[in-house]
């Protein structure tokens, strides 16, 4: 074995350093066969036997050549499975994200098979026992888990319609049943642990249908969007949601659950129903949260125009002052009452919405007229341009202002 005097060495390092330097400005300027053939090169650093190269060259290697191999023009599936065979050997430090990314590799081309086989080779593999190492076989676990529900799938899909409506122990439902446990056991143990575990939940919850145990699809979602374990993630509120609208719930619980999006997500395209459940109820706490989601909502631009959230809010206004409850209306108003004239309420905006969509603007000028009064300038836009249109139109909106207006009328 060469023994490399402290001169070579310090060549060396710099050699490394330059040589890994030239392979980023390679890559970031396209130039994959450049890249490739210094890459080669860079293999030696693995020669070198101070701790941080050590610890760091594997990897570097790694990210490098992955990325090199996924842009190269004539790149193999060959290619790419001897680089990450070369990659386990060489990184144990990294064995199990390469395992990973491998997995990923073989997903894309279709071999779920060989994915699922790689991931469990990993599974067993045990080095050192970091915590980082830990993590990262949680990872290996669920996806081996996942692809577990991906057999289970296919098999469900092959299965003859006897075979589905046979409830009996056959040797094809039996399999089909065995791929289930696989799969819902691991992922069971995956859920113990704070993350985004949306894939994973989705297929435990479309599994356990496929069995009927909507009670513990219900509860594994429930257990996702409210559990403390783990963080605010709104996909959880909205499969919670899709399975309760599926399965016929009471609107009760559907609206505990858009309530709990709403505060996440208050731009959410779900917000529209819940205005709707909102406005159907007879509560007076569901008229004032109805008139902080309506509003809420118009606060986005994507939203800005849209018909029915004007209508909805006109609707609220109009409950919340028959309730005598004025002051709901109010507090909307005073958080909004610097910037909602330009962002609303411009004569601009009223000659447009007149124009392309008249039924926007009369609710709108309704709105304005009621939180600014008739002085608004977008209510006397309206109007005058309602003049030499319907004139019952226009007295129905003056009468339902002065009636509701918050600004006293003159």
């Amino acid at each position: 074995m060469h023994h490399y005097s402290w001169n070579e060495k310090v060549t060396f390092r710099r050699f490394v350093e330059v040589c890994q330097r030239r392979i980023q400005e390679a890559l970031l300027r396209y130039r994959w066969q450049e890249a490739a053939e210094l890459l080669r090169n860079y293999f030696q650093s693995l020669e070198d036997k101070t701790t941080f190269q050590r610890r760091w060259a594997p990897e570097v290697i790694w990210r490098m050549g992955t990325e090199i191999l996924l842009h190269h023009p004539e790149t193999r599936d060959d290619d790419i499975n001897s680089f990450h065979g070369q990659m386990k050997n060489i990184g144990l430090k990294i064995y199990l994200k390469v395992c990973l990314e491998h997995a990923f590799h073989m997903l894309c081309g279709g071999n779920l098979d060989e994915a699922h086989r790689g991931l469990t080779v990993a599974e067993s593999w045990r080095y050192g026992g970091t915590y980082s190492q830990q993590e990262l076989l949680k990872f290996i676990q669920a996806y081996r888990a996942l692809l577990d529900y991906c057999t289970w799938c296919k098999k469900r899909s092959m299965m003859s319609k006897e075979d589905l409506e046979d409830h009996t122990e056959t040797t094809v439902s039996q399999d089909l049943h065995n791929y289930f446990r696989q799969a819902f056991v691991t992922m069971q143990e995956i859920f113990k642990n704070p993350g985004v575990w949306d894939p994973f939940v989705i297929s435990c919850v479309d599994m356990l249908e496929f069995y009927e145990d909507h009670e513990e699809a219900l509860k594994l979602l429930e257990f996702y969007a409210y559990d403390k374990l783990f963080v605010p993630n709104p996909n959880a509120f909205v499969y919670l949601y899709t399975f309760l609208k599926k399965h016929q719930a009471e609107e009760k619980a559907i609206m505990k659950v858009l309530k709990s999006l709403h505060q996440h997500v208050p731009s959410h395209q779900l917000m529209l129903e819940f205005l709707e459940l909102l406005e159907k109820s007879k509560k007076q706490k569901h008229c004032k949260l109805g008139l902080t989601v309506s509003f809420t909502l118009l606060d986005y631009p994507d939203w800005k125009n849209n018909l029915d959230v004007w209508k909805l809010l006109v609707k609220q206004m109009s409950k919340a002052a028959n309730l005598k409850h004025t002051e709901w209306i109010q507090k909307q108003w005073e958080l909004r009452i610097n910037w909602w004239p330009d962002f609303h309420f411009s004569a601009s905006q009223a000659k447009k919405n007149f124009i392309e969509q008249r039924s926007l603007a009369y609710r709108k000028a309704l709105v304005a007229g009621v939180l600014q009064g008739k002085g608004s300038i977008y209510f006397k836009c309206i109007c005058r341009r309602w003049k030499s249109a319907k004139k019952s139109k226009l007295k129905r909106m003056k009468k339902f202002v002065v009636k509701h207006s918050l600004v006293q009328c003159e």
